[in-house]
């Protein structure tokens, strides 16, 4: 159970990870037609963690993210009901919190984390007073179109990524090839 509940995790992150890519894209577009006094990437790279704030602590309100509707999960208060914006954004500074500094640490962090969420420890739960289940009534139809909506731009904007790299691959398009050549002198 505790195995099965942690693959439905990681899968509803993976899909809600895709789905933000492609609203990282979209932003990006729109804000390239806009002049402004940074680049593209300095604009992005200011943007990206409040973006993904907004879209989790907006979604665990409604007790439960895209990627959490489509892997059938709810989440909830301690007494059952939605989590507050305030339990939502601790969840989120516990759970971003560790994703950023296992960037900064080279994944020292992130792999005791994710070995106690595997045994059914998540701290970003137990500090937010949060819970997650299996979603065994039906949610509405609305909140369906949205999550089914949003699994497709994610699902194809994964696909899109997983292309990218393989012609990236297949083409010699990653890295600098110039490197790799030995120099004849």
């Amino acid at each position: 159970m505790k195995a099965t509940m942690f693959l439905r995790r990681v899968g509803a992150l993976a899909i809600d990870i895709a789905i933000i890519f492609a609203l990282d894209f979209f932003i990006t577009i729109a804000l390239s037609a806009v002049p402004l006094s940074l680049t593209i990437a300095q604009l992005e790279e200011r943007l990206r963690w409040p973006l993904i704030a907004v879209y989790f602590i907006w979604f665990w309100t409604r007790g439960g993210s895209p990627g959490m509707r489509q892997m059938q999960l709810a989440l909830e208060d301690a007494s059952g009901g939605r989590p507050t914006p305030v339990a939502a954004a601790v969840r989120f500074a516990v759970l971003g919190g560790v994703v950023a500094l296992s960037g900064a640490t080279i994944l020292l962090v992130l792999v005791p984390y994710a070995l106690g969420c595997m045994l059914g420890l998540y701290p970003h739960d137990l500090l937010a007073r949060t819970k997650v289940r299996h979603a065994s009534q039906p949610i509405s139809s609305a909140t369906r179109v949205v999550s089914r909506s949003a699994y497709a731009v994610g699902l194809f904007f994964f696909g899109l990524m997983v292309v990218g790299v393989l012609l990236g691959v297949m083409f010699g398009g990653i890295g600098d090839p110039s490197r790799y050549r030995s120099r004849r002198t």
